[in-house]
């Protein structure tokens, strides 16, 4: 469920946030070892206080979602159903790889950016005279789709419970929405 725990690393800091309340409500949460959540402790004439903090900070609603989210995350045994989807990305990345607009698809879990490039060779990105996001963004509506993009990145992050059948709705559309453009550029 934490990636410094595929990693199989401790780090000194962690931060989380979308995941615990699904995006729903406003809700991070940071997590230190003892070494670091020790260089705040003293007297208050030491003014070792971290001085940080949010309006949301505590907000009992967001806490109460994320407790559910997380207790979601265990009864659906969605981390399970998000290692099929991740198999199921992988299947249809060389697909994806080999369009002529695509550079590089970087991916990891489910999420995934296809790099729009001029040139495959040498990966030069795609100028941002030719208006790329709006294109993606207006071609992706005709496939039924909202599609991201970060400047030349189209962004793939679906929610966490998608289906097999909406992820292949999202990835054929996704293609579709690169050929076309593609044909436009």
């Amino acid at each position: 469920m934490i990636e410094y725990q595929t990693q199989e690393s401790i780090p000194d800091i962690a931060s989380f946030g979308k995941m615990l309340s699904g995006g729903y409500l406003p809700l991070a949460a940071t997590l230190a070892s003892k070494k670091i959540y020790d260089s705040f402790l003293g007297e208050y004439k030491d003014m070792k206080h971290f001085f940080h903090g949010h309006t949301f900070t505590g907000n009992p609603i967001a806490c109460a979602t994320a407790l559910t989210n997380i207790s979601l995350y265990k009864k659906y045994n969605l981390i399970s159903k998000i290692k099929k989807r991740t198999i199921q990305i992988q299947s249809r990345i060389e697909e994806i790889s080999n369009l002529d607009l695509v550079g590089n698809v970087r991916h990891k879990g489910l999420l995934m950016g296809i790099e729009l490039v001029s040139n495959k060779k040498t990966k030069k990105p795609v100028s941002s005279q030719k208006r790329l996001p709006q294109k993606i963004f207006t071609e992706a509506k005709k496939h039924g789709i909202y599609q991201r993009t970060l400047g030349n990145i189209v962004m793939v992050i679906p929610p966490l419970a998608i289906s097999e059948k909406e992820l292949d709705f999202l990835l054929d559309g996704i293609i579709k929405t690169i050929k076309n453009v593609s044909a436009q550029i």
